[in-house]
């Protein structure tokens, strides 16, 4: 038994010397088996020279090239819905109002009517606030000429709870409801002051698309309150909004008179805030 192991152990010595003969090596430098380490470190290496190609991920540039491709009137659509996306994420600092709106299939026009505001802040130094509503369609072209106005109900006096119950009627296309034209309104509570110009109180929007049809105006007043939180706006950076950035740089008249609008009521925001 012992002369058959040694005969063995002979034998493997003789394959490790002709090993060694061939290639170079010590056979004494070659475990019997590869340790975990090593099989990793291979591995890295194998890695290192067939690296894996990892996905580009779309350039920043490309956005901003397709955003500037697109028409002033698709920009202020695309504001207003970052703007009523974020308005329902907001608490209503500034109170709230309520509406009521329906689209007039046979007038062809949308009918807004405006409720009532609540818990509005107290502006006046009496504690009180005379307020009012003033409401504007966007974006212009969708609306006739007359319709782009901004109509307005009456001012209530020292009342932080008014009552408007008052009906407006925006002409306009059948596509104004279509969700891909993101056509809005813009509702703006204000402060009425003789002496020293009027006061934002807050704003807010409603977005088009989803209102009901209807073939008689009395319809209206069937449907659900819509309670609009009132908030005050402030200048999106180029980070919050690519598409109000891109409005300052068109140079179309229906994109500097929507900028101008916009820039005058951050002020009056900015001064209600000092």
């Amino acid at each position: 038994m012992a002369s058959s192991k040694g005969s063995r152990m002979r034998r493997m010595a003789s394959l490790a010397d002709e090993h060694e003969h061939e290639t170079g090596t010590s056979h004494a430098a070659i475990p019997s088996s590869i340790p975990e380490a090593t099989k990793l470190e291979k591995l890295s290496i194998e890695k290192a020279d067939h690296p894996v190609v990892q996905p580009t991920k779309p350039k920043k540039d490309i956005r901003k090239l397709k955003l500037s491709e697109m028409e002033t009137r698709d920009l202020i659509s695309r504001y207003w819905m970052e703007v009523a996306d974020e308005q329902e994420k907001k608490h209503p600092e500034r109170g709230t109002m309520a509406i009521q709106v329906g689209y007039n299939v046979l007038k062809g026009h949308v009918c807004v009517k405006v409720l009532e505001g609540r818990h509005l802040p107290a502006l006046d130094p009496t504690g009180s606030s005379d307020p009012y509503i003033a409401l504007q369609p966007f974006p212009f072209d969708i609306f006739e000429d007359s319709a782009s106005e901004v109509q307005r109900t009456k001012t209530k006096s020292k009342a932080l709870a008014p009552t408007f119950l008052e009906m407006f009627h925006i002409r306009c296309r059948p596509s104004a409801l279509y969700p891909e034209n993101g056509c809005a309104i813009l509702f703006s509570c204000y402060d009425a002051d003789t002496f020293t110009g009027d006061d934002i109180i807050g704003e807010a929007v409603y977005l088009l698309p989803g209102t009901n049809s209807v073939q008689y105006e009395s319809e209206v007043g069937s449907f659900d309150h819509i309670t609009l939180p009132l908030s005050l706006p402030s200048e999106p950076t180029n980070r919050d909004s690519a598409y109000f950035e891109l409005l300052k740089r068109t140079s179309d008249s229906n994109a500097s008179d929507f900028i101008q609008s916009r820039k005058k009521a951050f002020k009056m925001a900015d001064s209600e805030r000092d």
